[in-house]
């Protein structure tokens, strides 16, 4: 992001694309909820070991943050910023589909390996979710001016809140022990549908325009 997006001039089509990826994305993020479902899901595979629980949120959750760290140099030399969105798109992609697939085979692994296969590939997706961001942020500014901005993200977390709100009720009912499904079933749906919901949540964006901006010469230390 950079100061020269003061006077941008909206992008319809960036701004519609993005209510897509932002409504659809809020979804799926309510249907892994990592505070209930994904913890859910480790609680029962690990017998409810707190540490091991409390690594999977709060270590491997980081992977949303650290790679802007050391992408931040490497993107300011760049002419172009989607190239590295798709990047994280199929990045994400594989850790979700990933996940999902451990779920329904859990039964193959003992709980330990399979919960040390399940955080590697949720890793996977945190940190693919991580190389997004400067991109996603950067072509937000460039194209939806100031004005707009609120807007813009306001709609996404009202049609994406609102769709939480109602699936949250279908997530209670597919967890409930008088549900359809059982463990290890019912969080493989779950991470099964979020994964579905991903693919046109993130591809959206992968459409965006994307206009001209400064680049440094050299590329700044860390």
């Amino acid at each position: 992001m950079h100061a020269v997006t003061a006077g941008a001039e909206l992008s319809r089509r960036n701004f519609i694309l993005g209510l897509i990826n932002g409504g659809l994305f809020i979804l799926l993020t309510a249907v892994m909820d990592t505070d209930t479902v994904v913890t859910g899901f480790a609680w029962q595979l690990t017998g409810g070991n707190a540490l091991l629980i409390g690594i999977l949120v709060s270590v491997i959750n980081t992977g949303w943050f650290w790679p802007p760290l050391f992408l931040s140099p490497i993107l300011a030399t760049q002419p172009r910023l989607i190239p590295w969105y798709w990047v994280s798109v199929i990045t994400r992609l594989v850790g979700l589909f990933a996940m999902a697939a451990v779920a329904w085979t859990i039964d193959r692994f003992s709980r330990g390996g399979g919960f040390a296969l399940f955080a590697l590939m949720f890793l996977v997706y945190t940190v693919g979710g991580g190389v997004s961001l400067i991109p996603f942020m950067s072509i937000v500014s460039d194209t939806i001016p100031p004005q707009w901005r609120g807007k813009f993200f306001g709609a996404r977390y009202l049609t994406g809140g609102l769709a939480a709100f109602a699936a949250g009720f279908g997530v209670k009912a597919v967890l409930s022990d008088q549900g359809p499904y059982h463990f290890p079933q019912n969080y493989a749906v779950l991470f099964t549908l979020a994964a579905i919901l991903a693919v046109p949540s993130l591809i959206a964006f992968c459409f965006v325009e994307e206009v001209p901006r400064p680049l440094q010469r050299r590329r700044l230390p860390l």
